[in-house]
C-alpha cells in the first residue's frame, strides 16, 4: 500500500469522516450507529427506520435521547407487549422523568417514537385497533425516545384513541401521569 493511502483513497480524506464515525460510536446513540453500520456492511438499507421529529412533529424538534434498544427490534409480537404505569402502591401520579427511571431500573424495553409513527401510519391502523379491541388500550406513551422541543423542554410521544381513530400528541416529561397513561413495553 502506498504511504499516505488507504487502498486508492488518500488518508487525508478518510481521517475526518473516520474520526466523526468514532465519535458517534462513543456517543449516546452509539448502539444505533453501530447497528446501522453493521447493516451497511451487509449492504442492507440503513437509516430508513429512524424517527425524524422535525418531519413528524415540526420544525425545531429533535431527538434528545434514545432510552434503550427498541430501535433494533425488527418485529414486535403485540400479544406479548405490556402496558406499564410504574406507579407504586398508594401512588396516583408520577412524572414522565421518574417513570422512565423506574422503567430503566426494571430493565424494560420501551417502545420508541418510530414504533408509534409506524403504528399510526399503518393502513387502517390495524394494530392499534387490535390493541383497543383485544386489550382495551386507548392511550399509551412511547418513552423510548426523549424529544427536545423548540421550547428546550423534554417531551415524549403518546398515542391515543379519539372518535374512532388514533392520534398522537407530545407531553412534557415534567408533567404527571396517572394509571390511565401506561407505557408500551416490549418483550425482549
Amino acid at each position: 500500500m502506498t504511504k499516505g493511502m488507504l487502498g486508492k483513497l488518500p488518508l487525508s480524506e478518510i481521517q475526518g469522516p473516520r474520526d466523526d464515525f468514532e465519535q458517534k460510536l462513543a456517543g449516546d446513540d452509539g448502539e444505533m450507529w453501530f447497528t446501522e453500520f453493521k447493516r451497511f456492511l451487509r449492504k442492507e438499507p440503513t437509516w430508513q427506520d429512524v424517527f425524524d421529529p422535525g418531519t413528524f412533529i415540526g420544525a425545531g424538534w429533535r431527538i434528545k435521547q434514545k432510552i434503550n434498544r427498541s430501535f433494533s427490534i425488527a418485529e414486535i409480537d403485540f400479544d406479548k407487549v405490556s402496558f406499564e404505569t410504574c406507579l407504586k402502591k398508594g401512588e396516583s401520579w408520577i412524572t414522565g422523568k421518574e417513570k422512565i427511571n423506574r422503567h430503566i431500573k426494571e430493565k424494560h424495553i420501551l417502545a420508541d417514537a418510530k414504533i408509534g409513527q409506524t403504528l399510526l401510519e399503518e393502513e387502517g391502523q390495524k394494530t392499534l385497533e387490535y390493541l383497543y379491541n383485544k386489550k382495551g388500550i386507548t392511550w399509551f406513551e412511547l418513552l423510548g425516545t426523549v424529544l427536545l422541543g423548540p421550547d428546550n423542554c423534554s417531551y415524549n410521544l403518546c398515542l391515543y384513541r379519539k372518535s374512532g381513530c388514533w392520534c398522537w400528541r407530545h407531553i412534557r416529561l415534567s408533567e404527571d401521569r396517572g394509571n390511565v397513561a401506561p407505557s408500551l413495553v416490549l418483550s425482549s
